[in-house]
């Protein structure tokens, strides 16, 4: 009998050394004890492109299996498509992390020195993640790069979470400190160039047909360029400064240039949100309740779409014209205004009334469906209840 569990447990540990030394893949194990009933979701970049991989839990506990032959950054989603952590992986990687969602940053991980390094910094610093103070936590990643140049955490603090990127010379100053052999191509490729936006070398020749997003209803929605004489995309997250100030001109070009005297479009507008909260971006989207289109980016900067139009920061402007060239892209809302007041016809003000007046009855529309859908619920639980 005990050579026979022998025997078992050998064979278990062969097969366990088989799959996690697999050269072909890499593998993270975790256990979150609030993840409910929920998926996770691994959203990564490889060889073939942005890719998707969602796995079941059991009682907390699930496993990842992706395939990388480089290095990238793995974003796992929990409940709701809300963020769990970030780590660096690829093929023959094994990775164990063990935490909460709730508290995220205080997430326990043992595996690759480079996500060791890089979620030690994160558990030392976890109230400034917490609390989006930004302006230490940018300071704190530079000494950090200073202090330790020869280590890809340090590449991973600056590539996905230093957000002080207005002086283009510093930046590059910070990742020419770190040493060329922690800088691996995969990683820089995959994020582009960290400050693209401002570059002079961006290919204005290259035409965009179809830009391919996640729309509010978790579903794939193709955004046409062809379809108006101008398009405008507006790329932000959620510490973006003047927010509200770029949404209430936005709303203003809209319904003045939307569509020509004759009904047909002439400016299509969408906002293209690049955090990995979408519980908080769908409740930002009730809030102000704009009818222009409305698209979340999976996996952030690092998603394929975003990655080919080089936009590796928020907020961004993209103008395209109707064969989907680029007419602007920069950080400015006003550069793309005063394109499109010198080159549309502004509506007149009985159309921009009949457009508000459509948008209020759609409004009075929605409300009242969600009214009657909520009564027939109750309607249904009463009768339920008549019947016990």
């Amino acid at each position: 009998m005990l050579n026979k569990i022998y025997y078992i447990v050998v064979a278990l540990m062969c097969a366990f050394a088989l799959t996690s030394c697999d050269d072909d893949s890499f593998k993270i194990e975790g256990v979150l004890t609030d993840l409910g009933e929920n998926a996770v979701t691994a959203v990564y970049v490889n060889e073939a492109g942005v890719q998707s991989v969602r796995v079941p839990n059991n009682g907390g506990r699930f496993d990842v299996v992706g395939v990388s032959a480089n290095y990238t950054m793995v974003q796992l989603y929990g409940r709701e498509n809300i963020l769990i952590t970030k780590v660096l992986m690829k093929n023959g990687d094994k990775l164990q992390l063990k935490g909460t969602m709730k508290h995220n940053y205080l997430i326990e991980m043992r595996g690759s020195d480079e996500n060791e390094d890089w979620n030690n910094f994160r558990r030392e610093n976890h109230v400034l993640y917490s609390e989006k103070n930004t302006e230490l936590l940018n300071e704190k990643i530079e000494k950090y790069i200073i202090e330790n140049p020869s280590k890809l955490s340090s590449l991973a603090l600056l590539l996905y979470d230093y957000t002080s990127l207005d002086s283009v010379a510093h930046v590059r100053e910070m990742l020419n400190t770190i040493d060329e052999k922690s800088r691996p191509a995969s990683l820089l490729n995959a994020y582009a160039d960290i400050n693209a936006q401002r570059s002079d070398k961006v290919d204005n020749k290259r035409k965009w047909h179809s830009l391919d997003f996640y729309n509010a209803n978790d579903s794939i929605e193709s955004f046409m360029p062809l379809k108006s004489k101008m398009s405008l995309l507006y790329f932000w997250e959620r510490d973006n400064d003047n927010h509200s100030a770029v949404i209430t001109k936005l709303d203003s070009l809209y319904y003045n240039y939307m569509k020509t005297s004759k009904g047909k479009t002439q400016l299509q507008i969408a906002d293209v949100t690049l955090y990995s909260d979408t519980i908080s971006w769908k409740r930002t989207l009730r809030n102000y309740d704009k009818d222009w289109k409305h698209y979340w980016a999976v996996g952030g900067v690092m998603n394929s779409t975003v990655n080919d139009l080089l936009v590796t920061s928020a907020p961004h402007f993209l103008l395209l014209d109707s064969v989907g060239s680029t007419l602007y892209r920069g950080v400015s809302i006003e550069e793309p205004i005063s394109i499109i007041e010198s080159r549309l016809v502004k509506m007149s003000d009985k159309d921009k009334a009949l457009e508000r007046d459509k948008k209020k009855k759609k409004t009075e529309k929605k409300k009242e469906d969600k009214r009657k859908a909520r009564e027939r619920r109750f309607k249904g639980v009463s009768n339920k209840k008549q019947k016990i």
